[in-house]
């Protein structure tokens, strides 16, 4: 997935994730640092895949979490689309 990256990206995780594996996040954080290339990784608890759009917005936590999903990659596109 992530071998042929040359530009920066950004990843939100989750501590549970049914879809990519703690194994797989794990092995991907490996394959970046190898690449040399800008990544930002940010974790989410208490959400499942797919909780930016179909969260629960009357439980805190996952309100959060969906509110810092869109305001991270904002300022992640925001700084390096620029470049």
């Amino acid at each position: 997935m992530f071998r042929s990256k040359t530009k920066v990206d950004k990843i939100l995780w989750l501590g549970r994730d049914f879809l990519f594996t703690t194994a797989q996040r794990h092995e991907s954080e490996q394959i970046l640092d190898q690449l040399e290339v800008p990544y930002e990784i940010n974790m989410f608890s208490d959400v499942d895949h797919g909780f930016a759009v179909r969260c629960d917005l009357t439980k805190p936590r996952q309100k959060f979490a969906k509110e810092q999903a869109f305001d991270q990659a904002a300022n992640w596109f925001d700084i390096f689309l620029k470049e």
